[in-house]
């Protein structure tokens, strides 16, 4: 069962989203006091019915851009052509850019025809009833009216919430051919809200699972970047690997998976042992891509990941830490103590020592234990008694050999070898005799 839906009990939200709210009510009243029909509408209805804290809110209003716009003199108009208007809202005047939000009011509408696979041609202004049956799913497709406490539901999203199911609104078939990101939307949602998809719905996304070779890799990073952080990951991510999506998507990575799906599956059931806080998304992709990682081909992998996902050269980066440095974690003891504590002071270390945890849990204690004695409190890693600068100063010149001691000075430094810049001095003048 799902919660009432009590707009108004607002007393679990974040400080931060009941100021939003307020702005929400507040443009309500504008626009009901104008004489025009003003619903909080689509995933804030979906939440607020399934006691989830919304992410954010929707009004859909039967005002047209133009009247809004007349009403909101700050209003941005820079999606007008869709029926949709911006209000910036300033939350705590005065406070710095994290005070602010987007209040995105869109007039009812029904779309034209799709050629793209993405996005319609225009849209035509329409009643309530006929935004709703424009909508992707039904659990995304109700309004819900503050001013009479009425939930309009034209899709029968409510039963679909109650049985916790995923279903397009109106054909599935048509509606994925529409916009291709809606079958990866699909998994998504399953994933976040740990809703099984309809026969009919997920048999469509099999069917036409080809066509989302076609959506942008950055749409498709952002719903693979959702679904890896949802509580039902799992459940969403053998979704894909059942309908074809995961083939079309990562080809390399379907076809490793069809010898190592057991242990890949494994690893990220055992994430969630790893407690309540969020993982991070570098660990989440390190999972998702270990299975195609190959020590020594690390620039292959860096343009297949970034090429198939648009990831961010930092995220990759710490992607490449994980995986290039597991073996090491998983046997501390293998490398010299300063080259140890030296990786375990980097930003990536605490994910790459989950990663593991997970793959190898018995040991995973004990490990700890051992990387930590080893390691000790070296964190943050110290300055380097020894520089290019004071190496020169000593009579070394500049070149592969100056690097090659100040790299194994600073590892003697981090193991305790130098107490001073006197007796790394010393040493490095006694490497020059």
């Amino acid at each position: 069962m799902f919660a009432q839906p009590v707009f108004f009990a607002t007393d679990h939200w974040g400080a931060e989203l009941r100021l939003q709210w307020i702005s929400v009510g507040t443009a309500v009243d504008l626009l009901t006091r104008s004489g025009y029909q003003a619903l909080l509408a689509g995933g804030c209805v979906r939440d607020v019915l399934l006691g989830r804290e919304p992410k954010d809110f929707d009004i859909a209003t039967d005002a047209t851009p133009d009247q809004v716009e007349s009403l909101f003199p700050n209003a941005l108009t820079i999606g007008k052509s869709f029926g949709v208007t911006i209000i910036p809202v300033e939350l705590k005047p005065g406070q710095p850019q994290a005070g602010h939000f987007q209040l995105e009011i869109a007039t009812f509408r029904e779309d034209l025809e799709y050629h793209d696979g993405r996005r319609p041609s225009g849209v035509r202004f329409a009643t309530v009833e006929g935004d709703a049956k424009r909508r992707d799913f039904t659990i995304n497709a109700m309004f819900y009216d503050l001013k009479t406490s009425q939930l309009l539901d034209f899709v029968n999203g409510r039963r679909d919430l109650t049985a916790r199911v995923i279903r397009t609104v109106g054909e599935a078939s048509s509606r994925f051919q529409e916009d291709h990101l809606r079958i990866l939307r699909a998994v998504r949602f399953s994933a976040q809200l740990d809703f099984k998809i309809d026969p009919q719905t997920l048999s469509a996304m099999t069917e036409l699972a080809g066509s989302v070779a076609s959506v942008s890799r950055e749409r498709v990073r952002d719903e693979m970047l959702k679904l890896l952080a949802a509580p039902g990951r799992i459940a969403g991510l053998e979704i894909l690997c059942q309908s074809g999506l995961l083939r079309v998507l990562f080809p390399s990575l379907a076809q490793k998976l069809e010898s190592e799906l057991e242990l890949w599956s494994g690893t990220f059931s055992r994430a969630s042992s790893l407690g309540p806080a969020p993982l991070q998304p570098e660990l989440l992709l390190a999972i998702f891509f270990r299975p195609v990682f190959v020590s020594g081909s690390e620039r292959a992998f860096r343009e297949m990941i970034s090429k198939e996902l648009k990831l961010d050269g930092l995220l990759i980066k710490s992607i490449l830490f994980i995986l290039g440095n597991l073996e090491i974690f998983l046997n501390p003891g293998s490398i010299r103590r300063g080259e140890l504590i030296r990786l375990a002071a980097d930003d990536a270390a605490a994910s790459t020592r989950q990663l593991a945890a997970l793959v190898e849990p018995k040991l995973a204690a004990l490990r700890e234990t051992q990387i930590q004695d080893l390691v000790g409190s070296s964190h943050p890693l110290p300055v380097a008694f020894l520089t290019g600068q004071s190496a020169q100063a000593l009579g070394l010149r500049d070149g592969p050999e100056m690097g090659r001691l100040l790299r194994e000075a600073y590892l003697l430094q981090l193991e305790g070898s130098f107490s001073d810049v006197s007796s790394a001095e010393a040493w490095l003048k006694s490497k020059l005799n």
